[in-house]
This record gives structure tokens, C-alpha cells and sequence, in this order.
């Protein structure tokens, strides 16, 4: 049962958000809820943690840098780019033009475990070095198209042209830029990312869950 760190290396803790399988409570996933809900003090418990897996954005290899994250997929995404900011704060990673996050939820409501995060990038961007782009596809009070202010932070209805953005960056490698796309969500999501970076000769990463 491998989970993602959503934290960013800075932050000095560990945290992991880790949603319930649709099996519901007689998952181990609903059972971990269920542990968690329970009101077990943490010197209970004991807790074996093996790892790290999966292949990490070293930012030194790379100019730009595109984040694409589908529902829970946000996982790495957060922690990559919280991290990346954070640098970025510091005065660090100054060869980085742009880092850019977008990512695809079913409601706004969904934005709130990493809502600081997206504010914070959103107030400060860091003279455009900084973007996030938030899309809604299953929220009633979001048209297609239309743009939601959610708390300071643009929300917009349906979903986006992840090939258009990819394909964007093609920009990049023409002024000589090193571009690179990670991405994590649902394998139509991967795929699409995929195939339009493909095509454009970018460097690509995907990490891909089945529900």
C-alpha cells in the first residue's frame, strides 16, 4: 500500500493524504480512516514505513517545470511544488523560469487540505515565476468556461486542454529552455499528458492510479 508524502521537504514533518478506496471501510484504506477516527493516542501505535519508490523532480535539471495533477494525484504535485516555492523564497533554484501547477478537481471543496499552499503561490508569485491553474469538472455552481473566485483563488469550470498546455511549451525548447512535465492522476489524464509530450520531444514523468 504505497502513499505519497504530501509535505514538502522543508516543512519538517511528515503528512499523507491518503483517500478511502471505493471498497469503503473494509479496505485497508477504510480501515486506516477508520484507525485514525478512532481517537488512538500516536505512542499507541506502531507504524512500519518502507520506501521512498517512484523517481524524484531533481529541479537542477530543468528551466521550466509543469505540474499536472488529476483528484488525489495532487499528492507529489503539492509536495514538488510547496517545495519548489519554498526554495524559490529562499533565493534558490534561481535558473527556474517557471514553475506551473494545475490541477483538475470534481469541487472547489476539494481544494481545502492544500488551500494555503494555492493561496500563498497565487499572493506572491514571484513575478510570474510561480502559476497555478485550478479546474473544477463536477461543481454545480461553476459553469464550464467560467472563472469561480474561491477565497482569492481562480477556480474554472470543466476541464482543461492539457495537450494546448503541453504544446506550449514547445515555446520553451525553441528559446532553449529544458521543460519538464510530471504528472499524476487517472491513466486518461497520464495518457493525454503522454502523447503531447511525445510529440514535442519534452521530458516526462507520470505516476498513475486506478480509481
Amino acid at each position: 500500500h504505497p502513499f505519497t508524502i504530501s509535505s514538502a521537504p522543508s516543512d519538517g514533518k511528515v503528512t499523507c493524504h491518503i483517500k478511502m478506496a471505493p471498497a469503503g471501510s473494509a479496505s485497508f484504506t477504510g480501515k486506516l480512516l477508520g484507525l485514525a477516527n478512532s481517537g488512538i493516542s500516536p505512542q499507541d501505535m506502531h507504524v512500519n514505513v518502507d520506501g521512498p519508490y517512484g523517481e524524484f523532480v531533481d529541479p537542477a535539471n530543468f528551466d521550466t517545470i509543469l505540474l499536472i495533477a488529476g483528484g488525489i494525484g495532487v499528492t507529489p504535485i503539492h509536495s514538488i511544488f510547496r517545495e519548489l516555492r519554498m526554495q524559490m523564497m529562499k533565493g534558490n533554484c534561481a535558473h527556474l523560469a517557471r514553475v506551473h501547477m494545475l490541477w483538475v478537481v470534481q469541487k472547489r471543496d476539494d481544494l481545502t487540505p492544500f488551500f494555503d499552499t494555492l493561496a500563498d503561490a497565487t499572493n506572491e508569485p514571484l513575478d510570474g515565476k510561480l502559476k497555478v491553474d485550478i479546474y473544477a469538472d463536477k461543481d454545480s455552481d461553476i459553469e464550464p468556461g467560467k472563472i469561480f473566485d474561491h477565497h482569492g483563488v481562480k477556480v474554472v469550470g470543466g476541464r482543461p486542454n492539457v495537450g494546448e498546455e503541453i504544446n506550449n511549451l514547445s515555446d520553451d525548447v525553441a528559446a532553449g529552455l529544458r521543460p519538464h512535465v510530471f504528472v499524476c492522476g487517472p491513466p486518461g489524464l497520464a495518457a493525454m499528458a503522454d502523447l503531447a509530450c511525445l510529440k514535442n520531444g519534452i521530458s516526462f514523468h507520470k505516476e498513475v492510479f486506478a480509481f
